[in-house]
């Protein structure tokens, strides 16, 4: 999951391609919703960008899947770490100073 940085992509797919702190608010409440999902649990989520209320998934995964976050600001960090599995750095979504 990616909370996106090319417009094209987010064209391709027809979703609109808005403010940055709103794509990566989305991003969020899509980890904690998948998160809850995938361990089987009867997901109930009321957020920003998303409500969900007594959604299960069916079969439940034998073994959850990995999830990898993509990130380079600081609360991009900050999401990876919260619901990511692993995380892939992104140099060129550092800021200038931290990019060596």
């Amino acid at each position: 999951m990616i909370a996106g940085m090319v417009r094209e992509e987010y064209e391709a797919a027809g979703i609109s391609f808005d403010a940055a702190g709103r794509r990566v608010g989305r991003l969020e409440e899509s980890l904690t919703i998948l998160r809850s999902l995938l361990a089987g649990r009867k997901t109930t989520f009321a957020g920003d960008h998303y409500r969900i209320d007594g959604l299960t998934v069916f079969p439940r995964p034998a073994r959850r899947p990995r999830i990898v976050v993509g990130a380079g600001s600081g609360r991009m960090l900050g999401i990876a770490a919260r619901h990511a599995d692993t995380v892939g750095i992104l140099p060129r979504a550092l800021p200038e100073g931290r990019r060596s």
